[in-house]
């Protein structure tokens, strides 16, 4: 456990490096700006069409990420928290408290989306749990990470990496929260409303939830998967490849909420 710990606190700022300078995808995240895209009303008119059932949302891209979520949260974590006895540890509870609510969230609303009618009402809902909950995780993963009179301290490189998924984390929440709620006050004026303007921002909301999903709550979980190879090469191709993987499905995945 001890050489698995070293080997992921060793390359997590290796792979955050990794991850912000390897090739970008074409969704340009953390930003109002979307790519040079055709916007028209189609793509836009088949993520607000209503339907029935939440299945047109569950794909390839959907199986992975939750998946990935699930092993981490569910399979992975557990032993390693009882065995630690977390529950002594308040501010790193609350931290985890947050950080299972808007992974957990992230899975939900990324398939009841407002285009099912389930979702209509409940993606509000949930991504406002999602939204506060991140902000809670955020903060106490700061201190649990930096404050230096804590008992339980982290080594620096882990706490670097983990600094690092938590901005992107918030940036993410952020840009996509302002995103929709610039939708929310064009769709108020109808016919007056810029469709250019309406349809990138419901994309932009999109890939920012997409990324917030994939790549923001998924740092954590590719720290611990890499670091369970057995050498420290292996460690490093893998985290560079998994973080990469995950920073390139935002693209595709994003875009596959605006296909009729």
């Amino acid at each position: 456990m001890m050489m698995v710990q070293s080997k992921v606190t060793q390359l997590s700022a290796l792979s955050t490096t990794s991850l912000l300078s390897s090739a970008a995808p074409p969704n340009r995240l953390y930003s109002m700006e979307l790519p040079a895209a055709p916007m028209d009303s189609s793509s836009s008119a088949a993520y607000n069409q209503t339907s029935s059932s939440p299945l047109k949302n569950v794909n390839i891209y959907w199986i992975f990420a939750s998946s990935l979520a699930v092993w981490f949260l569910f399979v992975h974590s557990p032993p390693i928290l009882i065995k630690r006895q977390v529950w002594k540890d308040l501010p790193f509870t609350s931290h985890l408290m947050g950080a299972y609510t808007i992974y957990f969230s992230c899975i939900i609303n990324t398939v009841l989306t407002p285009s099912t009618r389930v979702g209509s009402f409940s993606h509000v809902w949930i991504g406002r749990i999602g939204m506060m909950a991140g902000l809670f995780s955020f903060v106490f993963g700061l201190y649990c990470a930096w404050w230096p009179w804590r008992s339980v301290k982290q080594a620096l490189g882990f706490s670097i990496g983990i600094t690092v998924g938590g901005v992107m984390q918030i940036t993410t929440q952020m840009a996509g929260y302002r995103a929709i709620k610039k939708y929310q006050y064009l769709k108020t004026l109808g016919s007056a409303a810029d469709s250019v303007e309406l349809e990138r921002a419901i994309k932009t909301h999109v890939y920012n939830m997409i990324g917030l999903f994939v790549a923001a709550c998924g740092i954590p979980a590719a720290l611990r998967l890499a670091g369970m190879f057995p050498t420290d090469l292996l460690v490093t191709l893998a985290m560079v490849g998994i973080i990469s993987l995950l920073n390139v499905l935002i693209g595709p995945y994003g875009s596959s909420y605006f296909k009729s």
